[in-house]
């Protein structure tokens, strides 16, 4: 499903092996969660986040396979996976993300493999 909501398109699919994927990888991500395994990144306004930004580890080949095949077909481009930077982060207790931009970025996305009714959905404005 396609939405024009600013200058840039927005898409909301679904990932054909959400749940492999999920089941891959939700406990690991949970768990380091739970160990405190990473910092907030230098230069975060937030200290209520858990993330794999800095380290940049997150993604199997086979998965990014599949997350790059999802955007050249919604692009009908050619996209590599050397053109992606992958990673997590866990939400809990009202964690956020602090209001940010992706540029020079030219697309990026949110793969939620758990979304409960405590969450809140992102919010996205207009650059």
């Amino acid at each position: 499903m396609k939405f024009s909501i600013f200058p840039v398109d927005f898409w909301k699919v679904k990932v054909p092996s959400h749940t492999t994927i999920k089941d891959k990888y939700l406990d690991s991500f949970i768990e380091g969660y739970k160990n405190n395994i990473y910092e907030v990144p230098t230069g975060w306004l937030t200290k209520k986040c858990h993330t794999s930004y800095d380290e940049r580890r997150l993604i199997e080949e086979d998965i990014l396979d599949e997350y790059v095949g999802i955007f050249n077909s919604l692009l009908r481009e050619c996209y590599t996976q050397e053109q992606f930077d992958c990673w997590y982060q866990v939400y809990q207790n009202n964690e956020y993300q602090e209001w940010h931009r992706h540029t020079p970025s030219t697309l990026s996305a949110i793969h939620f493999l758990r979304f409960d009714e405590e969450h809140k959905a992102p919010i996205f404005r207009d650059p």
